[in-house]
Order: C-alpha cells, then sequence, then structure tokens
C-alpha cells in the first residue's frame, strides 16, 4: 500500500490523517516519470482537499514531506509548489524543477499504456513529442546540408 488516508465524519467536521508510505505500487508512470510521481502526489493532495476542509488535515505537512521524499524536489520547491492552487501553475513550477532528462521522459511517454496524472498533458507530451522529432529532423537536415562542400 502506497498511501492512506485515515477520515474521521463527526457532526459538523470531518478530519483527516493522510500518510504516503512509498511510491505507488499501481501505476507505472508515477515509478517512471518524476514528472508523474510529483502529479500522482499532487492528486492526492486534491482527493483529500475533496474530502474535508483544507484546515481539517490532522498533519498538513503530508504533501511537502511526500514531494521531498517521494517527488525528489528540495524542501524550497515543495513548500512553494503547495502554495500554488491551480493546476496550471502547478504544471508550469514543476515543469520548471526538472531536469532534461525528466522532460525528455515525460514527453515521450506513451499514455496508451502509462496513466497521467497530469490533466490535458498527454494531448500536450504528443503535440511536443512530434514538435520535437520535426526540430530534430529540420537540426539534421542543416547540420548534413552545412557539412557538404
Amino acid at each position: 500500500m502506497s498511501y492512506t488516508i485515515d477520515m474521521c465524519f463527526m457532526e459538523g467536521q470531518s478530519v483527516a490523517k493522510v500518510t504516503i508510505h512509498g511510491i505507488s505500487e499501481l501505476y507505472k508512470s508515477v515509478r517512471t516519470s518524476q514528472f508523474q510521481c510529483i502529479g500522482w502526489i499532487l492528486e492526492i493532495t486534491r482527493l483529500v482537499k475533496s474530502k474535508v476542509d483544507g484546515g481539517s488535515v490532522v498533519n498538513p505537512e503530508y504533501a511537502v514531506q511526500a514531494l521531498i521524499n517521494i517527488g525528489g524536489l528540495s524542501e524550497i520547491q515543495a513548500e512553494e509548489l503547495m502554495l500554488i492552487q491551480d493546476v496550471e501553475g502547478q504544471f508550469r513550477y514543476v515543469w520548471s524543477c526538472l531536469d532534461e532528462t525528466e522532460r525528455e521522459c515525460a514527453i515521450h511517454m506513451n499514455f496508451d499504456h502509462y496513466d497521467n496524472f497530469w490533466p490535458g498533458f498527454d494531448y500536450y507530451s504528443c503535440a511536443w513529442s512530434e514538435s520535437l522529432c520535426h526540430i530534430e529532423a529540420q537540426s539534421q537536415t542543416k547540420n548534413r546540408a552545412q557539412v557538404v562542400p
């Protein structure tokens, strides 16, 4: 089990305690891509927010700790990410934190075979991948043209 959400529903209030034990055992994309792993953690936070009032989480630091220990972010990056409330802003911030290798992994991930934890990213990934292939092909053609005397 990779995470647990313990809920307590009382009259007039609900409270949650969240524990993320480790990386997802169910979703291969989370084990393959740092970008998807962070998206998965953020999806857990959205699930918790949908079930309880934001102030009713017993251990609100769970998300920052998971982003550091499982998602591979620094403490500052994790804290700043959790201040961003909208998915688009989170997407842009996380993307800026990734190195080139992780970006390549995310862009080339085949979402016919992997789960996607960033709404709409499967579409953007395909478009970016096609665009990058086109740019790479143009670059190779240009390089060959420069070599010919």
